[in-house]
């Protein structure tokens, strides 16, 4: 009865705001050539894209180059976890593995072979 309800009812949390979700793994696109960058971050969303936005990083570089901003219309959220870290750069690195981001620079996933273990 009480997963019925569930369904029925409103919930009664507050919708939390895209930028200031925390524990997620998520994909900046660049608007104007379609390259993209796959990362993760413990910390509020919002808070890690200020830091790609700097020229001095290799996601700030590229946007600068392409003469386009990092807009949080261009950022979405591919998956999210309350687990560890150690989990979310798991998940990170599936993303990676999985969409092939141009604007990820680090080899540290490329190499890396994930195994589920059962």
């Amino acid at each position: 009865k009480l997963k019925m309800t569930k369904h029925v009812l409103p919930s009664l949390k507050a919708k939390v705001e895209t930028e200031l979700k925390s524990m997620v793994v998520y994909q900046i696109k660049c608007s104007r050539c379609e390259s993209s960058y796959v990362g993760q971050t413990a910390r509020y969303l919002i808070t890690r894209i200020k830091e790609h936005r700097n020229v001095n990083t290799p996601v700030g570089s590229h946007f600068q180059n392409c003469n386009c901003e990092i807009l949080m219309e261009n950022v979405m959220i591919l998956d999210r976890t309350i687990k560890s870290e150690q989990c979310l750069m798991s998940l990170e690195a599936l993303w990676i593995n999985k969409v092939k981001p141009k604007l990820n620079t680090k080899d540290e996933y490329k190499s890396r072979t994930l195994t589920i273990k059962i």
